[in-house]
């Protein structure tokens, strides 16, 4: 967003100023600093350098966000999102993005949009929650996505044909040999295009499909036969007929009855949303996606393992569909669970099962699968709630395979990844449908979450932010490694590949003048997480993720072997409203042409008007909330450190919090 001229003008002056200092200022005299004092005129938020940090605003179009590391081959992240295109962006720092444009092609190279790929131009609403994966072996992308089309008008006739195609949900696949496209639809009904792969084995009949003879039963009652848009069947990356086989064998329910598949009997074809391809550990190919707008049991995750042939070749093309699995039930912690509450073995009475307490029945939804791996276990993320919601969020369930069984974490487990905390955490709503991404040995996550968190719906931006992992003990009492964001944020965080680093984390602070509270460690300064939660996840918060309290003014001592290079300091706030420190100071024991130098920042200010609500109670100001990973901060031209002390003021009579402490330095 475009700045004021005086706005700019303003800030070059200051950080001008700011660098001609290096190695200037005199023992005794303040340390300049810039502490976000510029604000933009147009967003009033405060100007700040990105060389040191980045900051979670947002930019339009980005929701279900993918993120591609292409670093290797091209240098560049790609990311993709939910269009009514397949439009790309590209960026060297995760933050910064430029637009690439629209990467799906017409069987010609022209650049277009899905309604151009089919033969008869049936139109899409649009192309939602792409993912690419780069294949080592065929040297190729493969884009995978979901789309619906866009009237019922473009559907061919026939009888038994649904006028109401809204829900017309399935999956695609197309490739390319570069990750800017142009990608080709994948065409399942062509020999030459599915060689050894899965083509699509349905008889086509005067514009109709007839029902495979090994899914006759599976018709309703009314013995319905379904007629398909056919340029819409071939490219469904499932057969729209034979998946509708897979899911009702699957899902271990039968025919008769109660079925999960209402929508599958209401459309007669198999549907999806949400791809996404996985890689193991050990080189075996796997697809997850959801089923959407079905029944009374809502949406929820499926997995497949791709075919491997004689060679031990596998490809995007080839699921092995008698490896799918039913992987998540909204409200249930494991499939099991559902199963044996609803559907339990003949013979066998219902069990009742516990409820997913951060899993709203209103919204029914589990959506946006992503698996990674860690330490032997592999660990599918997803998102819960409605994603026009505040509540919407990311959940992490775990399991020793990657087809499963799959366990919900619950709330003591961290099962909530990232949330806007039951509402608790300021300006923030709606975080959910995510990707991850490793830098160098740094795990992030890349989501969105609303634009307008006062208002919601389906404005997305994109944001990231740091990844960590937590060993606990779980609920049976083993120990587990799980996942701990420290987010979401809209404040000024630490550049991702900057020149500057953390380097307290871990590093062991010593207290040179006052007392820590009742019960508090200093560990905690520098254990790397940042505090977020208060509501959802409150116990596991209240076991892990700890901050530092003192109950007087307090200074903390960090001593160096070696000087260091240093250019800001960050000193993060308590969660706690009630526990806010206003202002912190700084002074540093630095080297400087060979000897010892004094500097000091008298007043380092927590910016109350960018990240809390506060009140004035008969001249009082009374803090009500405050954003979460927010933090007092200072730059400055570089100094050579070799003993930092950092004081925090403590209001007479109160209690203060401290999450975290970061020295940004070479």
């Amino acid at each position: 967003m475009k700045k004021t001229r005086t706005a700019r003008v303003a800030f070059a002056l200051l950080f001008s100023a700011i660098f001609a200092l290096s190695g200037c200022a005199k023992k005794g005299e303040e340390l300049s600093t810039y502490q976000g004092e510029t604000k933009d005129s147009l967003t009033g938020k405060s100007v700040y350098n990105k060389e040191l940090f980045y900051r979670n605003d947002y930019f339009a179009s980005s929701a279900d966000p993918f993120v591609l590391d292409d670093t290797a081959r091209s240098g560049y992240y790609y990311l993709y999102r939910t269009q009514d295109r397949l439009y790309t962006l590209r960026s060297k720092d995760l933050v910064n993005w430029s637009d690439v444009g629209n990467t799906l092609s017409t069987k010609n190279g022209v650049l277009s949009d899905l309604a151009e790929t089919v033969s008869k131009n049936i139109a899409y609403q649009n192309i939602w929650a792409a993912e690419v994966i780069y294949d080592e072996i065929e040297e190729q992308y493969y884009a995978f996505f979901s789309a619906t089309p866009k009237s019922a008008n473009d559907t061919t006739g026939g009888e038994g044909v649904q006028e109401e195609t809204g829900e017309m949900y399935n999956l695609y696949v197309a490739a390319a040999d570069s990750p800017e496209g142009p990608f080709e639809l994948v065409n399942f009904r062509d020999d030459a295009a599915v060689s050894g792969g899965y083509y699509h084995d349905y008889n086509v009949t005067a514009g109709r499909t007839e029902i495979l003879e090994n899914s006759l039963e599976l018709l309703d009652s009314e013995g319905y036969v379904f007629a398909y848009p056919q340029d819409y069947a071939e490219y469904c990356y499932i057969d729209p007929q034979a998946g509708r086989y897979y899911y009702e064998q699957n899902e271990g329910i039968g025919v008769g009855g109660n079925r999960l598949s209402d929508s599958l009997r209401a459309h007669g074809f198999a549907q999806g949303i949400d791809p996404h391809p996985y890689v193991a550990d050990n080189g075996d190919k796997y697809l997850y996606w959801v089923v959407d707008y079905a029944d009374g049991y809502a949406n929820r995750v499926y997995g497949v393992k791709m075919k491997t042939d004689e060679n031990g070749k596998s490809s995007w093309l080839a699921p092995d569909f008698s490896t799918m699995k039913l992987l998540t039930m909204h409200g249930y912690y494991t499939v099991e669970d559902f199963l044996k509450e609803k559907h339990p073995k003949d013979g066998e009475e219902a069990v009742s099962a516990p409820f997913v307490t951060y899993e709203y029945p209103s919204t029914r939804c589990n959506e946006g699968p992503f698996v990674i791996s860690h330490g032997g276990k592999y660990y599918l993320t997803y998102s819960a709630n409605g994603y026009a919601q505040a509540t919407y969020c990311v959940v992490q369930a775990v399991s020793d395979s990657p087809l499963g069984p799959f366990r919900k974490l619950t709330e003591a487990e961290n099962g909530v990844l990232i949330s806007s905390d039951g509402g608790a955490s300021p300006r923030t709503s709606g975080p959910g449908h995510h990707s991850f991404v490793t830098v160098g040995e740094q795990l992030y996550i890349c989501y969105h979450k609303h634009r307008d968190y006062t208002v919601g719906g389906g404005a997305r931006g994109y944001s990231i932010d740091e990844v960590k992992w937590v060993s606990i003990t779980d609920k049976d009492g083993n120990p587990l490694d799980v996942m701990y964001v420290n987010g979401p944020t809209i404040s000024e965080q630490p550049t991702i590949f900057g020149e500057y680093k953390n380097i307290l984390e871990g590093k062991e602070a010593s207290v040179k003048k006052g007392s820590l509270a009742v019960n508090s460690s200093v560990k905690h300064l520098t254990d790397g997480f940042l505090s977020m939660n208060t509501i959802v996840d409150a116990a596991f918060v209240s076991e892990y993720v700890k901050e530092t309290e003192i109950s007087e003014t307090t200074t903390f001592e960090f001593s160096f072997d070696q000087p260091q290079a240093i250019r800001a300091l960050m000193i993060y706030n308590s969660k706690d409203p009630n526990k806010v420190f206003l202002d912190a100071s700084a002074e540093f024991v630095c080297e400087v042409d060979g000897k010892e130098k004094t500097y000091k920042i008298s007043k380092i200010a927590f910016d109350l008007e960018q990240y809390a609500e506060t009140a004035d109670v008969d001249g009082q100001i009374i803090v009500l909330s405050v954003v979460h990973g927010a933090s007092a901060y200072a730059e400055f031209s570089e100094i050579k450190v070799k003993t930092a002390r950092i004081t925090v003021n403590v209001p007479a009579g109160k209690t203060v919090g401290i999450s975290e402490i970061r020295m940004l330095g070479k």
